[in-house]
């Protein structure tokens, strides 16, 4: 009875943690040296009053934990909730928290936060207010988000025919833009 009850609080540890890191809880240096960069890509960006676009369902829940990410240590949690907030973003709120999504997304690979970033590219090639956020970025912020996607795919995602396509049509849909 004891081993079954350890095995539940392992199970419900893992399932609650966003999926720890793969690899034995260490990042891998590939995905290290991506995080840098997009760290780079984004330093001194500034911090808007306003994230929500408007009228956006759960607009004031957005705003309050956004505005409140600069306070904490540790912004994956509000991210993995928000995760699939970023069509609800304004472009100052995109360009903020686009990075925390990225990072969040290779830190913790099983909180489908990256599904998210590779669903959100795929479908600004079809809206016009999407494909504004992503021209909205500098050359080293498309190449960092390029490189999170590149990364997730190789490091993450191989094994996953449907997420792998995603991914795939995310940075075809990328490439087609920056023509």
């Amino acid at each position: 009875m004891r081993a079954c009850a350890a095995v539940l609080v392992v199970l419900f540890a893992w399932g609650n943690s966003g999926g720890a890191v793969a690899r034995g809880d260490q990042m891998t240096p590939k995905v290290e040296r991506v995080i840098a960069e997009i760290d780079e890509a984004f330093r001194g960006r500034p911090w808007p009053a306003k994230f929500a676009l408007e009228g956006t369902y759960d607009e004031a829940l957005i705003d309050r934990d956004f505005a409140s990410l600069p306070s904490l240590q540790d912004s994956s949690e509000i991210v993995r909730h928000h995760r699939n907030a970023l069509h609800a973003l304004t472009h100052e709120g995109f360009r903020t928290v686009l990075p925390l999504y990225l990072r969040t997304g290779l830190a913790f690979p099983k909180s489908e936060v990256m599904d998210h970033v590779a669903y959100y590219v795929n479908t600004a090639s079809r809206s016009d207010a999407l494909r504004a956020r992503l021209a909205g970025l500098n050359d080293a912020q498309l190449a960092s988000l390029r490189a999170a996607l590149a990364t997730f795919l190789s490091e993450f995602a191989a094994e996953d025919k449907f997420l792998s396509e995603e991914i795939g049509k995310a940075l075809a849909t990328m490439e087609r833009s920056s023509r």
